[in-house]
């Protein structure tokens, strides 16, 4: 019981985090299910379940507040559920240490790129042609791995697509609802998810995810820059002592 009541309490503070930074959250839940015994691969997929539960309060909240693109949900959708499908079924056979350093890496190049760029999520950009790609590669990743995903395909959005960090933020996190569900239903199939500890991370994502989009709404693109690089900062030093 004390396990289902702390998972709870994740899953929350990881929905917030996804709601309110567009990514990291999912690395909180992760570390906890793996505190709790589960391996790495079953962690991952449990986690995905978990991860579900963050979209739809945070998606209904920012498209109240007029912050989703309907105009690119289609291509946002489709990339998204293709990379997922891909990178869920590079899961299986991957080595799990080889993850580490691959996200150490890209988040670092995340990290740099937001610093140097100081208009980046706050003003509007050209779009460059490599974004569909690039967010392609964001599905893979979050198909096999999902923890970060979210900080990966908003910075896509922002500095190939354009678009501001909100708007990355809600657009990236329609996309994502469809690709997590693809995820879950090839993991499950394959019998990776634990059940008694998705459904409660799926509950405190609901509840974080409402919460999270609630405060981005109103605190705006300077202050969800600001937290996005704090969480990114966070979970590398995390990973580094993983």
């Amino acid at each position: 019981m004390l396990d289902i009541i702390f998972l709870l309490i994740v899953g929350a503070v990881a929905g917030f985090i996804g709601a309110a930074a567009g990514g990291g959250g999912g690395f909180v839940s992760f570390f906890s299910l793996i505190l709790l015994g589960i391996p790495p691969h079953i962690a991952i997929a449990t986690n995905k379940l978990g991860d579900v539960g963050l979209h739809p309060t945070s998606i209904y909240n920012f498209n109240k507040a007029k912050k989703i693109k309907k105009n690119i949900m289609i291509p946002l959708i489709l990339l998204g559920i293709a990379g997922a499908i891909v990178g869920s079924n590079i899961l299986i056979s991957i080595e799990q240490y080889i993850i580490k350093f691959v996200v150490i890496g890209l988040l670092t190049i995340v990290l740099i790129t937001n610093l140097m760029k100081k208009n980046l999520g706050i003003k509007r950009r050209r779009k460059h042609f490599a974004w569909s790609p690039a967010y392609f590669l964001t599905g893979v990743y979050a198909g096999f791995f999902g923890s970060g995903s979210g900080i990966f395909s908003t910075m896509v959005l922002c500095g190939l697509r354009g678009l501001r960090f909100i708007e990355a933020n809600a657009n990236s996190l329609v996309s994502g609802m469809f690709g997590s569900i693809a995820s879950v239903i090839i993991f499950s199939v394959a019998g990776m998810i634990n059940y008694t500890f998705g459904i409660p991370l799926f509950i405190g994502n609901f509840i974080g995810g409402y919460l999270g989009s609630k405060t981005v709404i109103k605190k705006g693109n300077v202050w969800v820059k600001t937290f996005y690089t704090i969480i990114i900062v966070v979970t590398i030093v995390k990973l580094l002592f993983m």
